[in-house]
């Protein structure tokens, strides 16, 4: 070993300026790595180096994130397909599937790149980071899976329902985001300390189920006739506190503050109405032409297919004997105001510390990333020149970062900081201080002057068309328009889609033409150059060009709107692209999107805006993590529920609502939400996170399927409503008040300082470790070196305080000498810090 690392050193000696250049690309990577938050324990070969900056490059990333896409949207396609206009079985049709094997080839194709991503990702990093590498074990173990039961499909006759490797797809999602890793394992951290709470939960749902029991027994017959206590108690209990299993689902309903679970409420019958609902009775009657129905389904009234129903689950026994309500409301305030609201401030807690454990990680990585890069350029620092010991040349500095593909803007900003030094050299902390700026480039759009004409009176017209009140003016009359708009659709609805003489077309014609001679005139004033240089004038520009054009088209096909001889469009038209309705359309709504262009106007606006914006940058890995828990949940619950709910009785010009109960699943016409495909699975799963009659989900499949069906809709409750939601919503609190506070911060420092010539925008690092940057902390120096020197494919020779065995300091290659620290506590070695130097020669 020894004599290895004497052969090594000697052939720097040889091959100086080979050896130059490839540490410049050594460093280079080291940097790039710190950029994006990498580890730096990877082989430093040149042909590693290569393939792995070819691995990394953006180019690559991006045609392996589309793969991914791909891969992702075949659950749209393959059977049972999406590609329905409808997702209700009774007007849906028949399924264009593809034929057995077409989609099964290509998802064949899209594992073979994961298996060439996983081979050169697993040669640049070397077989010990694969081996303690878990998810890149898992990455082998899922691979394997998924080929396995492609195979098996296919020599099935892609018959089964039943296939594994669905649920693993967005493994592959996850797996190519650092970020979403760290998100994961960190929701999976939090998750046992919120089982408490959860625990507490659910002891008071099964305390209150109980005395629901107990409270509204069955023994009185229900009877909406009779008007005592004990008969709304005997109604409540029939249908909400027969079992515990209903009253369980019961109170869960009632505690996510959803409609009433109860499908048949005998007291709303037609003689309750009579008695207490006669003036709304009369008044729906008559102002809605509804028809009294006097079924058994517990529906007021009717009209076509609609039906009101008034439903709750505290009603039966309330309508009797107000006293009851206590009980409901103790039980909401409890579960929903107390408890429901720690576990989300619980969650939040304990998933930020952990999140912030994470990302101090990344942030270790990236201070390794920097210190590694600069060990290695002082490895060829000429030690008779002019750069002191320890320290690196800015030449040799710049190289590095011009070759380092951190960003065109990113290596401008850190070239600026690096031509600040006048030394000549920099030192480990000077190094690492030049790249603090990775994560707070500022973009800057600079205005161009103004450029003014001789003439004296255009001269005030440019000065007038280029100041704040005359963008305040077009503003106002964006306003005007659009209020128009508004007024007039709700006057002239029916004459505004059948001739082109309405008073919204003519409204429209000259708004368009005034919006038109506007950005005219402010090209002209302020130039091209200028004009270009505001995101505002380009998009106030781009959606007059779109109103000009339309209008052309429309004033050529139906003729001027203010002409007694313009065209009406026939009714057989209507469906036409370039129809009547159709252009109206548009043009309304472009110029309504117009009005945004106030935004940028108004400093609260602006303020919001830009902060929402930055948080859909900075949130985008939990949205990754969102998308994974759908596709998984709906992938499972096509293979649940793929078809139990398909109403095979009922064709497409009959229903069976007239013999349903008042808010079933077939009372409300919810075939269309069903888990037979993919799409309609995404939708159904929308439906429950934003609780929308989530109990009658509940209870139908519980009918169809079986009791046990309901644990599927719960514990997409939990996942999705209890922590997803309540964790995205912590986020978005934290990052806006976070971005809120810098942006006003940074407006009050700009106020007054914006003139004609000048307008600047300012853009702080978009990544994710931005928003917990102020709870990172700095790693010492001996955390530093420990990590450099576990690196397995490259021997920095770095010095530090305390080692846990013997390390090399520093490397004088010319004197042929090695100045090692030796640890005292391994066999009979010189005191602790000792330096011993060793010949190489």
């Amino acid at each position: 070993m020894e004599q290895m690392e004497v052969q090594n050193i000697q052939s720097f000696l040889i091959n100086d300026d080979d050896i130059s250049g490839h540490a410049i690309n050594q460093a280079a990577v080291f940097v790039e790595d710190a950029a994006q938050y990498r580890s730096i324990n990877h082989k430093v070969d040149s042909k590693s180096l290569w393939m792995y900056r070819w691995y990394y490059s953006k180019p690559v990333r991006w045609g392996y994130t589309f793969i991914i896409f791909l891969y992702l949207m075949l659950a749209f396609v393959e059977k049972p397909s999406s590609l329905t206009l409808s997702s209700d079985p009774r007007f849906r049709g028949k399924r264009p599937n593809p034929p057995c094997g077409v989609t099964e080839s290509f998802e064949i194709i899209f594992l073979l790149c994961f298996v060439f991503d996983l081979v050169v990702k697993g040669h640049v990093l070397g077989r010990q980071e694969v081996i303690k590498n878990r998810w890149l074990l898992s990455y082998c173990g899922v691979l394997i899976i998924s080929f396995i039961d492609v195979f098996i499909s296919l020599s099935s006759g892609c018959k089964l329902r039943v296939r594994i490797h669905r649920l693993f797809r967005p493994f592959f999602l996850i797996q190519n985001s650092s970020l979403m890793k760290k998100l994961l394992h960190a929701i999976k951290r939090t998750v046992p300390e919120i089982l408490s709470v959860l625990f507490l939960l659910l002891l008071h749902l099964w305390f209150f189920a109980m005395c629901g029991m107990l409270l509204f027994p069955q023994s009185y017959s229900c009877s909406d006739r009779n008007n005592d206590s004990a008969s709304g108690a005997a109604c409540e209990g029939s249908e909400f506190f027969p079992k515990l299993e209903i009253s369980l689902r019961s109170l869960l309903v009632l505690l996510t503050t959803a409609n009433n679970p109860d499908g048949k409420n005998n007291m709303f019958k037609q003689n309750f109405f009579e008695i207490t609902l006669k003036p709304l009775k009369y008044f729906l009657l008559s102002t809605f032409e509804l028809q009294p129905f006097s079924g058994t389904d517990g529906c007021m009234m009717r009209y076509g297919t609609f039906s009101l129903c008034f439903e709750s689950v505290m009603m039966p026994a309330y309508m009797k004997n107000r006293f009851y309500a206590i009980f409901f409301i103790t039980f909401t305030i409890i579960g929903l105001y107390f408890f429901l609201n720690m576990l989300t401030a619980v969650i939040y807690n304990q998933f930020r510390g952990y999140l912030t454990s994470s990302l101090q990680a990344s942030f270790f990585r990236r201070r390794v990333g920097i210190r590694a890069a600069f060990e290695v350029l002082l490895k060829i620092q000429d030690q008779d020149g002019d750069v002191p010991l320890g320290h690196v040349s800015t030449a040799d500095a710049k190289k590095v970062i011009e070759k380092a593909n951190i960003g065109r803007r990113a290596s401008q900003v850190v070239l600026l900081r690096l031509a600040k030094n006048t030394t000549g050299h920099l030192n480990a902390k000077q190094f690492q201080d030049l790249f603090d700026a990775l994560d707070q480039v500022t973009r800057r759009r600079i205005r161009p002057p103004m450029s003014y004409v001789e003439n004296p009176l255009l001269r005030k017209i440019q000065i007038i068309v280029s100041s704040r009140c005359f963008d305040y003016a077009g503003d106002l009359m964006s306003g005007v328009n659009v209020l128009l708009v508004s007024i007039l659709l709700d006057f002239e609805y029916d004459k505004t889609w059948k001739t082109n003489n309405s008073h919204l077309s003519i409204v429209n014609f000259f708004f368009v033409l005034y919006y038109t001679i506007e950005q005219i005139v402010k090209l002209w004033a302020i130039g091209w150059q200028r004009y270009r240089s505001s995101l505002v004038d380009i998009y106030c520009g781009v959606v007059t060009l779109l109103l000009v054009a339309l209008e052309i088209v429309h004033v050529s096909i139906f003729g001027p709107p203010f002409s007694s001889s313009s065209n009406s469009q026939p009714l057989h038209n209507l469906e036409s692209i370039f129809s009547l309705a159709n252009m109206i359309r548009v043009i309304n709504m472009l110029i309504i999107f117009r009005l945004l262009r106030i935004v940028p106007s108004i400093k609260s606006l602006s303020l919001i805006v830009e902060t929402l914006i930055k948080l859909l940058k900075h949130l985008r890995p939990f949205g990754g993590i969102i998308v994974a828990s759908y596709y998984v949940f709906a992938i499972l619950g096509m293979m649940l529920f793929e078809g139990v709910t398909s109403p095979s009785a009922v064709g497409a010009e009959k229903t069976r609502i007239l013999s349903q109960k008042c808010g079933s699943f077939d009372q409300l016409q919810y075939y269309a939400n069903n888990f037979d495909d993919f799409g309609a699975a995404l939708v159904v799963l929308w439906d429950l996170m934003v609780v929308n009659n989530w109990h009658v989900f509940l209870k139908e499949y519980a009918a169809v399927v079986s009791s046990w069906s309901q644990l599927y809709f719960v514990a997409w409750y939990l996942i999705s409503v209890i922590l997803i939601i309540n964790l995205f919503i912590a986020l978005i609190l934290e990052a806006f008040i976070s971005q809120w506070e810098t942006k006003q911060q940074r407006m009050r420092q700009n106020d007054g300082m914006r003139t004609l010539e000048t307008e600047a925008t300012s853009h702080v690092g978009n990544r994710f470790h931005q928003l917990f940057s102020a709870d990172l902390v700095e790693p010492t120096e001996e955390d530093l070196v420990i990590e450099l020197s576990g690196h397995h494919h490259y021997r920095f020779n770095v010095q530090g305080d305390e080692w846990a065995q013997a390390k090399c300091l520093a490397d004088d290659r010319f004197n042929h000498y090695r100045l090692c620290l030796v640890d005292p506590n391994e066999g009979n070695l010189p005191s602790e810090n000792s330096k011993t130097v060793v010949p190489l020669t």
